[in-house]
């Protein structure tokens, strides 16, 4: 429970003690500005959620997210008949798990993908917390910062989302808190 063991980006396996956290370059993540990060993060969200560490804790640096995750959805009409329809999303949170940058201003995570799209989708999940992030979503119409659907208890704290339609979009979902947050361009 105290280790885990994951394959890196080269296929290599390697074991590694985790005692507090996470880090999405122990997933090859680079936050170099240059290299796609978004399957490293959620790999290591995925791997903060198994392991039961929680914090997914991030270094100085620009992540880039240039690949898009689409899972079926459903939108109900006007008459409340439930439409079947396709979420994206760069990164999926889930339950438990904290996103955790250095500070708003030099933990970036980009929208590389030139499409629009949530870069973070929380659905039917709680106790979620960002905090310390920087969300640009390179002025993509539609595109949301952090999507919460059907959730509860997820705190969005002393992040800067910016270059968005919109910053945090709850719907159906309960005990959200937005505070201290910079909220631009949107």
């Amino acid at each position: 429970d105290q280790y885990m063991v994951f394959t890196d980006a080269l296929s290599r396996k390697w074991e590694r003690i985790a005692y507090q956290s996470i880090n999405p370059k122990w997933f090859g993540a680079l936050g170099n500005n240059a290299h796609n990060d978004g399957p490293a993060i959620q790999r290591a969200v995925n791997a903060a959620s198994a392991t039961r560490k929680g914090a997914v804790v991030f270094d100085k640096g620009t992540y880039l997210v240039s690949t898009i995750q689409s899972e079926p959805s459903g939108v109900m009409n006007s008459s409340g008949v439930v439409v079947p329809s396709v979420s994206n999303f760069g990164i999926k949170i889930i339950s438990g798990v904290s996103l955790i940058g250095t500070t708003r201003d030099s933990t970036i995570i980009v929208n590389n993908t030139g499409s629009a799209f949530s870069m973070f989708r929380v659905i039917r999940a709680k106790d979620i917390s960002f905090s310390g992030i920087g969300v640009n979503m390179n002025l993509h119409l539609g595109s949301v910062g952090m999507s919460i659907d059907s959730s509860s208890n997820v705190d969005v704290d002393n992040c800067y989302i910016y270059n968005t339609g919109w910053a945090v979009y709850p719907k159906i979902s309960n005990k959200i808190k937005v505070q201290n947050n910079i909220l631009a361009h949107t």
